[in-house]
């Protein structure tokens, strides 16, 4: 018995099915922040640079010394200083992590760029320091 040539439809659809199960396979399922084959940073908190915003509206730290790793996850070079605090400030700017510890009180504090236009474009977020 002779059985029929697969038709071009049906190979298209057998190819993009496969290409589907092997992307799925070798995928990340992790999206929620810096790749942990990178070097992800040990800090108390990271927070993501993306071209215009951050990854967060809102950030919840303990008070005391803290650790901040600052990632930038866009093209942009970018900044991030804290509304209040002197002497704290983080670059991503060809590197594509910086890192740094300040003291914080408890308070709501506000983390933003100050690169020209950045701010002012809505590249600030709340810090809730407990």
């Amino acid at each position: 018995m002779r059985f029929p040539a697969p038709s071009p439809t049906w190979a298209a659809l057998t190819l993009a099915l496969g290409l589907a199960v092997v992307g799925a396979a070798c995928g990340d399922d992790d999206t929620s922040g810096p790749d942990p084959d990178a070097g992800a940073p040990d800090a108390d908190l990271v927070v993501e640079a993306h071209d215009l915003e951050f990854d967060r509206d809102e950030y919840r730290l303990a008070a005391g010394d803290r650790s901040i790793a600052y990632v930038q996850e866009g093209a942009v070079p970018h900044t991030l200083l804290i509304d209040g605090v002197d002497g704290f400030e983080l670059e991503v700017d060809g590197d594509p992590t910086d890192e740094g510890t300040v003291a914080l009180e408890p308070g709501t504090y506000t983390f933003y760029c100050d690169v020209p236009g950045h701010r002012s474009a809505g590249m600030e977020a709340e810090v809730v320091v407990e």
